[in-house]
């Protein structure tokens, strides 16, 4: 990304692993799968699995976090 970020991942959760279109767009933009919570929406008559993705930021995880940005407050990053 090039500058110091406190933001290491961004997340996407999608209401219902059968929906293969936003899975597949979601690969496109470098989400990975990384885990399912089953039958925990009820859709269309039938019980659906909601799908977790991620998406590392940077260097994500390959990364220490920089000191500036974890003693970050909500102030400081405008929330």
């Amino acid at each position: 990304m090039g500058r110091t970020s406190i933001w290491r991942h961004l997340f996407a959760v999608i209401g219902d692993s059968g929906n293969m279109g936003s899975i597949a767009l979601h690969e496109r933009m470098g989400f990975r799968m990384v885990g399912t919570f089953e039958a925990v929406g009820f859709k269309f008559g039938r019980w659906v699995d909601t799908v977790l993705m991620q998406r590392p930021l940077g260097d994500g995880r390959d990364a220490p976090p920089d000191a500036k940005a974890t003693n970050a407050t909500a102030k400081d990053i405008g929330i």
